[in-house]
């Protein structure tokens, strides 16, 4: 369960500039419903990933370094800078490539919590 965010301390948290990172996408052509296409996003558990229309049907990306802990039938093109932002772990602002933000690694080693500059800004020292 995701911590709330005035557990967090400004002192705890590392400085970060998101950089952005390759991804890995799967060019799904085919125009069917988006419910179908979460269903087949749920074939890859575990996983950040996002899909939007594309002009012949959906794509489907995911991050291009977890791409090796996957295994599925899939033909991923690498897209160089194609996942271009994260989310923050509390507001869900985005964090472009190049901006701002901080980090605190989660409690089970698991990951970790981004903080935009708003929540940031919210936060005790």
């Amino acid at each position: 369960m995701k911590p709330e965010l005035s557990q967090f301390k400004k002192a705890d948290l590392k400085p970060y500039t998101f950089p952005g990172t390759d991804a890995a996408v799967y060019h799904l052509r085919a125009k069917i419903p988006e419910k179908e296409v979460q269903k087949l996003c749920d074939l890859l558990p575990n996983v950040q990933l996002r899909y939007g229309p594309a002009d012949e049907g959906w794509d489907i990306k995911i991050p291009w370094w977890s791409l090796g802990d996957q295994s599925t039938d899939w033909e991923f093109e690498r897209e160089p800078k194609g996942w271009d932002h994260e989310h923050c772990s509390f507001c869900h602002e985005h964090v472009s490539i190049g901006e701002h933000c901080y980090l605190h690694e989660s409690e089970d080693n698991d990951g970790y919590y981004m903080f935009c500059q708003k929540c940031y800004a919210k936060m005790k020292k």
